[in-house]
């Protein structure tokens, strides 16, 4: 079995340090993340094929940390898609608990995260 892997586009990369790259990068690897309480929803790239040959290659997933619904996951194709998901796991998540608000914490935790990689560049 070879492994695929693809940019956030769907398109191939060429080889692993590529993809490596790339994998490593929280920016580029975070799609959306937000919480429910003490519940986390995260939704990422993962860049390696995960349809073991059934159908379209699917490179991102949701899953759920907390409660539960601990480790509930859903892989998607395309970024749109992922998207998608997200935000209904996330409404699933919060299901019954409706005084809790769904709080998206993408853009802060990215921008927590290309901080800390400059505070390590500049160290």
């Amino acid at each position: 079995m070879s492994l695929d892997y693809y940019d956030r586009f769907g398109k191939p990369l060429p080889d692993f340090v590529v993809f490596g790259r790339l994998f490593h990068d929280p920016a580029y690897q975070t799609v959306r993340k937000a919480r429910v309480g003490g519940i986390r929803i995260s939704t990422v790239w993962l860049g390696l094929d995960h349809s073991f040959g059934q159908g379209p290659p699917l490179i991102f997933e949701t899953m759920v940390f907390g409660d539960r619904m601990d480790e509930e996951y859903f892989r998607y194709a395309t970024e749109a898609e992922a998207i998608e998901g997200h935000y209904r796991m996330a409404r699933r998540v919060r299901g019954w608990r409706f005084w809790q608000r769904i709080e998206d914490t993408t853009e802060a935790e990215i921008a927590h995260q290309r901080a800390f990689r400059e505070r390590e560049r500049t160290a």
